[in-house]
């Protein structure tokens, strides 16, 4: 399901010529980047997933992302950080957004998936579930922290099929066929699947 998630969002990446993924975890982007031809690497905190990521011939370092990107200036043309940003705190989130904005070339873009504090599902139940999560970030304070890191361009909107692909058959048929009443019997309120921001660095 992971994959699957991550293959929507290729998209954003395929005129770059190179690609950073934070926080890569055991490599699924780094793999479907590949896969694409689009020359990339991956920096994890954690030194299990690391090393799984390299055993499959993909590059990844170890280590904290904040400091990894402040010794990469202007090296890469787009930057994934997904279900990385509710995992810090405001300050921590601040310096990983500002450290992305120094290590994208011109025109590059920085694309944030991260939980929808929206979703009635999220908020009160999924998201505290992991207990590594810090905070939720909503579209307000992601956009606040963009702009002021700099980015020319953002634009913020929701992954809706990301909502319904872990939901019992009926519960995403309902959601599909019912509009407004299958809305609420999934319990989204309209809100639904996680956060995508995508910024972009003036040219």
């Amino acid at each position: 399901m992971i994959r699957q998630h991550r293959r929507r969002h290729l998209g954003h990446f395929r005129s770059c010529q190179r690609v950073l993924d934070v926080g890569c975890g055991e490599g699924i982007f780094l793999e479907l980047l590949r896969a694409e031809g689009i020359a990339s690497e991956g920096v994890e905190s954690d030194l299990g997933a690391a090393r799984a990521a390299r055993e499959k011939g993909l590059a990844c370092s170890e280590g904290d992302a904040v400091e990894f990107l402040s010794r990469r200036d202007g090296q890469y043309n787009g930057i994934a950080c997904f279900h990385v940003i509710e995992h810090l705190g405001p300050d921590q989130a601040e310096h990983l957004i500002r450290g992305s904005f120094k290590a994208l070339a011109k025109g590059g873009l920085l694309v944030v998936l991260t939980p929808n504090p929206r979703n009635i599902n999220v908020i009160t139940a999924d998201f505290w579930d992991d207990p590594t999560h810090v905070r939720p970030y909503g579209a307000g304070a992601l956009r606040e922290m963009l702009l002021k890191a700099g980015y020319a361009s953002v634009d913020i909107g929701e992954d809706r099929a990301a909502a319904l692909d872990g939901l019992p058959t009926w519960k995403r048929i309902a959601a599909r066929s019912l509009g407004a009443l299958g809305k609420i019997l999934v319990g989204s309120s309209g809100h639904e699947g996680d956060l995508v921001a995508v910024a972009r660095k003036a040219s």
